[in-house]
């Protein structure tokens, strides 16, 4: 194919005239003999464009409420078909039969259907054109059978038109076959894409198939009540503590209607987020929040939409992280025990996502949360003490983006708004805006079929609230305004609002055989802040990225595939000075047997942090020096596994070294076993502590404390599952996780705008002792001052047992078991192996939970 040129084949789905056939994956129904069997197949791997050493044949049939597929694989050796069997959309070296389907003809998106030899069903969908672009939050309800038999394997799809988005109604789809045969390392299409062209196209080469017109695309209307009951068991739990969740049951449902054949509205009522897995532990000492994956299915589904991760932009803003909504309440409430929610009630939540005939993707969501209380109990006087934590919230989120011209270029918007009931002056005013807005343009233009692109954005931020509200918000890590050197920062503790902005623009080259490249550059100005309803570590930053990646996506004598790639990524203040410049380069190879290797080194100079010292000046970082190797197996083996290692070094005595492993193995069809161990090994030493009064001049009157620390970490992860049927798994997570942390040489920062550290000590004419109560006495001179700071110790056991069991179409039981254990020690010792068996000895408590919920549908 020319790059970028539609395949000239096409296929033909015949309508049905008797009866459907039934699924049961045997192909022995009479309606199958009428339809046009699709047998023209290529071969992508091992030898890209060669004839088939295995025949395939599909056949296309439909009616008015569905589209049918009928799949006969053969195989001269059926015995060893791998039939491994996994929950839906999950992974394994079975068989495969993949068909994609880009309903609108737009040669940009498509839908995607697989079945395994093993019967296991997947189904994701492409929102750009790509296809390593696959979003699982798809998530129709449709039905497949496989069955191994003594020519191969044959495979049967029904999937209703109900669960498709449609273009133009009576026009062909663009259509395309994969069927991937692990255990030969074999490839097979019905439209060989070649590989030198896979990161610019995928479904702009898609052939099409004809034929289904006068269909139903009408979707009713389709509700999952539920009912759920769990009971927590303390483990650790004190007889005085009044605060015991016990018992709870609840209700709720998830609505799902179509509007048209192209819009959908999701709406739901106390949702239920029991059966989720929970997050992995760590031990953040950074100034920065840690971001966790969303699990949750109502945000996860048809998300791509709203987030804008349907167009892939390089540091573009996430001004909708849907983990703000029903996240941990922000206040507090004093007594000697506390209950506080663990999450935000969601009252209620409802989206529309889709995308109409004339290009135009639209995403908007409306979510509330309540008001919630802590409770404290004070043991002395018995009272028991009730306080606001967080108020009522009301979230939106509006997504657009329209294609413009032939060529799949776009142009997106998206706005943004929080709403908070704060209540009374003084109960959460301090901690929280009262409004926040947020929004901007984005775009993607395409050159010569996508080959060229240019992209970008532009963006606004606005937040009000009381004086307090606005200054934490000032004063957070995101900008830290108050920098005492910063000048030409604007910090008022008496502002009511903040404003700010964004921009940036790209060039890539994405498409060729041997060279690919893009350069960026992009701002964020200071008063720029998304943190209510997106997610940003940083604004006040100039940012520029470039890089250049080299080549061969054709097999040579060596590899079958090679990459060398040189990048060069760094980021300035609005002062103009640099916070880091790291010079990368990064070599990939795949081997003739699968295998595949990676190396990378990062070198970083010095630059000049506005973020070390916590809002204090600025404290310059080392030179530092990045290694990083990886190694891992052919992941179409029933036994893979990778392995990589990292050192980092910088001239200051700092280190860091990690290890890491993972391996899979499918013992059987029906099981599924993996362990994933790492350990790190750090010297840290800029570990910010604390900040104190009666420093010199050459720190603007202030102490900014640091220390070196040495840390480890050991964690694994274990998963065990179990597949009576692809509808009914049981699935076993387990995280022993051990970290510890110690503390020396603390000192203070000898001036702004380095990185000498004076260390408290004879040698610099001050004395240190550690008080009874852990913390730190420090004479200077005539100054005399103390801080907190605790070597440590911790331990952390996650896990979670699943029975998940789809009973009917879109009808599941959950029956949950999850233990949550962890112990804080005031000791800095080495973790070892034998710390994740004393993780999981540690007090914690044991949850309990069933949920069932049940699919109705109306026409």
């Amino acid at each position: 194919l020319a790059h970028g040129q539609a395949s000239p084949k096409s296929a033909r789905a015949v309508r049905l005239t008797g009866s459907a056939p039934r699924i049961d994956g045997q192909m022995d129904d009479a309606a199958w003999a009428t339809a046009i069997p699709i047998t023209d197949f290529v071969e992508k791997l091992p030898v890209e464009g060669a004839e088939p050493s295995l025949r395939t044949e599909v056949r296309i049939l439909f009616d008015n409420d569905a589209v049918y597929v009928g799949a006969r694989l053969f195989r001269p050796d059926p015995a060893n078909i791998p039939t491994a069997i996994t929950r839906r959309d999950g992974s394994s070296n079975a068989e495969t039969l993949v068909l994609s389907f880009d309903t609108y003809h737009d040669r940009r998106t498509a839908y995607s259907f697989s079945i395994s030899s093993g019967g296991v069903r997947s189904d994701f969908y492409h929102g750009q054109d790509s296809q390593t672009d696959r979003q699982f939050e798809y998530d129709p309800i449709w039905t497949a059978r496989a069955r191994v038999d003594s020519a191969g394997w044959t495979a049967e799809m029904r999937i209703p038109f109900s669960q498709l988005r449609f273009g133009a109604r009576d026009k062909p789809w663009g259509f395309e076959i994969e069927r991937l045969i692990p255990d030969k390392n074999t490839d097979l299409y019905w439209v060989m894409i070649p590989k030198a062209r896979d990161q610019s196209g995928w479904s702009s080469f898609f052939g099409s198939l004809e034929g289904i017109a006068k269909v139903n695309t009408a979707r009713g209307v389709e509700l999952v009540p539920y009912t759920a009951a769990d009971v927590t068991v303390r483990g650790n739990k004190d007889p005085a503590n009044p605060f015991d969740p016990g018992f709870v049951a609840r209700a709720g449902a998830d609505l799902k209607a179509g509007i048209g054949s192209n819009l959908t509205l999701d709406a739901t009522v106390n949702p239920d987020f029991g059966q989720v897995e929970a997050d992995p532990a760590e031990v953040n000492l950074t100034a920065f929040e840690t971001v966790f994956e969303e699990k949750r299915p109502f945000f996860v589904e048809g998300n791509e939409i709203l987030t804008g991760r349907a167009q892939s932009f390089l540091g573009r803003p996430t001004y909708f992280y849907t983990r703000r909504i029903g996240a941990s309440p922000r206040g507090d409430v004093a007594g000697d025990f506390v209950d506080l929610p663990r999450n935000s009630t969601i009252l209620g939540a409802a989206k529309v996502t889709g995308r109409l005939p004339s290009g135009l993707s639209v995403g908007l969501l409306g979510a509330v949360t309540a008001r919630e209380f802590g409770r404290g109990f004070n043991t002395a006087t018995g009272m028991y003490t009730k306080a606001p934590v967080e108020p009522t919230t009301g979230f939106g989120v509006l997504r657009l983006q329209q294609e413009v011209g032939h060529s799949q270029s776009t142009l997106g918007m998206v706005l943004t708004g929080v709403r908070r009931g704060l209540g009374a002056p003084g109960q959460l005013d301090s901690l929280l805006a009262r409004d926040a807005v947020t929004g901007g343009v984005d775009w993607r233009i395409r050159f010569q079929e996508g080959k060229y692109e240019l992209t970008g954005w532009a963006g606004f931020s606005r937040v009000d609230g009381e004086a307090l509200g606005i200054d934490r918000v000032q004063r957070s890590s995101a900008r830290y305004l108050q920098r005492p050197d910063a000048d030409y920062l604007h910090y008022d503790p008496f502002r009511t609002s903040l404003s700010g902005y964004t921009a940036s623009v790209r060039a890539d080259k994405n498409a060729g055989r041997h060279s690919l490249w893009g350069i960026q550059i992009g701002v964020k100005s200071p008063g720029f802040e998304i943190n209510d309803i997106g997610q940003m570590a940083r604004a006040d930053a100039i940012d520029f990225n470039a890089d250049l990646q080299l080549r061969d996506t054709k097999p040579n004598r060596l590899f079958r595939f090679f990459n060398v790639g040189h990048s060069i990524v760094g980021q300035w203040d609005f002062g103009g000075e640099r916070q880091f410049l790291r010079l990368g380069q990064n070599s990939n190879f795949v081997f003739h047997n699968f295998w595949g290797m990676a190396f990378h080194i990062i070198y970083a100079p010095r630059a000049m942090s506005s973020t070390l010292t916590r809002g204090g000046p600025y404290m310059e970082t080392p030179r530092t020096w990045n290694l990083s190797a990886a190694l891992s197996g052919n992941q179409s083996s029933r036994t893979t596994w990778t392995t990589s290692f990292t050192y980092r070094t910088d001239e200051l005595r700092g280190s860091a070294s990690s290890v890491s492993a993972g391996i899979t193995t499918r013992p059987a069809a029906q099981w599924e076993a993996s362990f994933t161990p790492r350990y790190t090994r750090s010297t840290n030493p800029q570990q910010y502590i604390a900040t104190a009064l009666g420093g010199s001049t050459a720190t603007f009157g202030r102490r900014y404390l640091f220390a070196f620390i040495e840390q480890s970490t050991i964690a694994a992860q274990f998963r065990l599952n179990y597949a009576f049927t692809p509808n009914l798994t049981i699935q076993g997570y387990a995280e022993p996780f051990a970290s510890s942390g110690r503390f020396h040489d603390f000192g203070e920062l000898a001036r702004s705008r380095s990185f000498q550290i004076r260390t408290y000590g004879p040698a610099t004419g001050t004395t240190i002792s550690k008080q009874s109560d852990g913390s730190y006495a420090v004479t200077d001179g005539a100054a005399n001052f103390a801080f907190s700071s605790s070597d440590f110790n911790v331990l952390s056991f996650r896990s979670n047992l699943v029975l998940r069991w789809e009973w009917a179409a879109g009808s599941t039981l959950f029956v949950i078991w999850q233990q949550n254990r962890s112990s804080l020690l005031p000791i800095g010792d080495l973790v070892n192996p034998g710390s994740l068996w004393d993780a999981t000895t540690a007090p914690g408590d044991n949850f309990f939970a069933l949920k069932l919920s049940y699919w109705l549908k109306a026409k």
